[in-house]
């Protein structure tokens, strides 16, 4: 780099002055000579101004080799990790899952189903039933006694974790006829 940058200073100091010499016959030796002083200070300046870029490309050479190299030792570990990646599945029951439990107490002389999430549980007269394990959240429900049909229309309601549901089954206030065909 220097072998290029030095001719190349003295060919622009002398270009640079050339000018000068011919320029102004006005001005006296002292005077001319100082004008190129200046002229080939500058030129100096210039000069170290170059160099600074060139030390500066250097390094940022210096620098984007490193990055390259680098990124490349990381593609080759990541090429690495997906060769001996395996996959692995597997499944668990827990056992602290959010559960609750229906109670359901029939106080009724009748048979009656409780329909929970159209899943049927009979529970017999005058008896109660427990579910536990239910898993907590919304669910609906509707109760249906022997000889009297729903007695309780579909509804929607939310099991709590660790919550007892209970379910009342209650006779009917009026009779209803059962008409038998």
């Amino acid at each position: 780099m220097r072998r290029f940058l030095r001719p190349l200073a003295v060919a622009v100091a002398f270009l640079v002055t050339s000018p000068v010499w011919a320029a102004d016959p006005e001005l006296s030796d002292k005077e001319k000579i100082d004008r190129i002083l200046r002229d080939v200070q500058g030129v100096k300046r210039d000069l170290e101004d170059l160099r600074t870029v060139a030390v500066q490309v250097q390094n940022t050479t210096k620098e984007l080799r490193e990055l390259q190299r680098r990124m490349e030792s990381v593609e080759q570990s990541l090429e690495r990790l997906a060769a001996s990646r395996t996959r692995i599945s597997s499944s668990f029951t827990p056992s602290d899952a959010a559960t609750g439990t229906f109670r359901m107490q029939n106080r009724t002389n009748a048979a009656a189903t409780v329909f929970v999430n159209g899943q049927p549980y009979p529970v017999p007269a005058m008896e109660t039933r427990r579910i536990a394990g239910v898993p907590a959240g919304a669910f609906t429900y509707e109760v249906q006694a022997e000889g009297y049909g729903v007695v309780q229309p579909m509804v929607n309601r939310t099991l709590n974790p660790n919550e007892t549901f209970s379910i009342f089954i209650n006779p009917p206030s009026v009779p209803q006829l059962l008409l038998v065909p």
